[in-house]
């Protein structure tokens, strides 16, 4: 009888060490950061922001703050490739193609380039926000479309992405100078 009972036994012992052993979870994905620092030749560069970008099921929400700028400015805002060094052109997640009337949750994007982020207006306080959510960037898949690594810059001007947009505009030399910039880096969340 108890060596009929010896696998019955010896199964329950396994699966009770099986269920008390724990594996340790490492660090999960939380999103990504981009802290702004102004561009200058001369004096140090000073922190003027943040950029928060989370994945919320298929999408990427974007969260910008920029702080101790000139009150009632606005800026236009831009994914780039390369580095602050040397930034690149805008990202357009490897394609050609004008971005205007792809859509993005259902409605047109409405800026040419897919790194094409928007204007942020400066308040009386010398602070601004931003945010925005779509589903055309990736965070962290390392796809064409992934936003990880790219270089968010801060220009000078506003810029107008419906004119832009518009079939009959020719293309201008983009001189709107770029003042600050920030590297999206990972942001992991320690168990």
């Amino acid at each position: 009888m108890i060596r009929s009972l010896l696998p019955l036994l010896l199964l329950l012992l396994l699966l009770a060490a099986a269920c008390t052993e724990k594996e340790t979870p490492g660090p999960t994905p939380a999103g990504a950061f981009a802290s702004l620092y102004t561009l200058s030749s001369s004096g140090t560069p000073r922190q003027i922001g943040d950029a928060r970008f989370e994945r919320e099921g298929n999408l990427v929400r974007l969260t910008i703050e920029l702080y101790t700028l000139t009150p009632g400015s606005r800026h236009a805002l831009h994914l780039h490739e390369g580095s602050c060094e040397d930034p690149g052109m805008h990202w357009n997640g490897g394609s050609s193609e004008k971005y205007c009337t792809i859509p993005s949750m259902g409605t047109p994007w409405g800026r040419p380039y897919l790194g094409d982020i928007g204007n942020i207006e400066i308040g009386s306080d010398g602070k601004g926000s931003l945010s925005l959510q779509t589903d055309l960037w990736a965070l962290g898949d390392g796809s064409a479309l992934d936003v990880m690594g790219k270089v968010l810059m801060v220009h000078a001007e506003p810029e107008d992405f419906a004119l832009e947009c518009d079939p009959n505009h020719t293309n201008h030399p983009h001189t709107n100078p770029k003042i600050a910039c920030g590297q999206v880096f990972k942001r992991v969340r320690m168990p």
